[in-house]
């Protein structure tokens, strides 16, 4: 009904999913989308607030109800509301990335960077996973989170090297191996960002997106 835009009767039958089962986060999710639809984005959001207090790790509820706070312009609830589910699930690397990427989002950079430099010691020293794909994986999420708080507070040269770091873990990314080389061009290091983007070159040769790089480096 809903893919047909049948608008009330799409409701109709999530309204009864949720009478069915009050404490089943999904039906929420969906009556949520179509209040939305709807023009209802305040009993929208408290749909959605009932789902993430049904279940605080569903990362789709959460996800949409911080998006619904942020379109709402009520960028302190969904502070809150990420900081309760992280509280809650403090190994969760993507609610901690989530919660940080709001504090930098909410003009707190700082508080992001406090929270990100512990947890990623923890990472690195084994304290949140001995298997070592979890390990690089969850380094790279919370380093990608740390790069954009050092972004916000003008840490150009600290950026690149998380930017680096990252580069370490995924050697094959291309648009993160440009991202480093305009990142060090930025901060005057345009020797070392021609040896990023010639390193990227050797392994993937005639890469458009590394020699259009390149030659905006070379201008430089």
């Amino acid at each position: 009904k809903l893919a047909r835009m049948d608008l009330d009767g799409a409701r109709a039958d999530f309204e009864a999913a949720v009478r069915d089962r009050p404490e089943d986060p999904a039906p929420r999710i969906d009556l949520a989308r179509v209040l939305e639809l709807q023009g209802e984005p305040h009993q929208a959001q408290v749909q959605l607030e009932q789902a993430v207090a049904a279940d605080k790790a569903n990362v789709a509820a959460l996800g949409s109800l911080v998006a619904a706070d942020v379109a709402l312009g009520k960028t302190d609830e969904a502070v809150a509301a990420l900081e309760s589910a992280h509280a809650a699930f403090p190994a969760n690397p993507v609610l901690l990335v989530a919660l940080t990427d709001m504090y930098t989002r909410a003009g707190k950079p700082q508080k992001a960077l406090d929270q990100l430099t512990p947890a990623l010691r923890n990472v690195q020293t084994g304290t949140v996973s001995s298997n070592q794909g979890t390990m690089q994986s969850t380094t790279f999420l919370l380093l990608g989170a740390q790069v954009r708080a050092e972004m916000a507070l003008g840490q150009h040269h600290q950026a690149a090297d998380s930017l680096r770091r990252m580069l370490a873990i995924q050697s094959a990314n291309v648009p993160l191996r440009v991202q480093l080389a305009n990142q060090l061009a930025a901060t005057g290091n345009l020797a070392e960002a021609r040896s990023v983007l010639h390193d990227g070159l050797a392994q993937q040769p005639g890469n458009l997106a590394l020699l259009t790089a390149d030659v905006d480096v070379t201008a430089q």
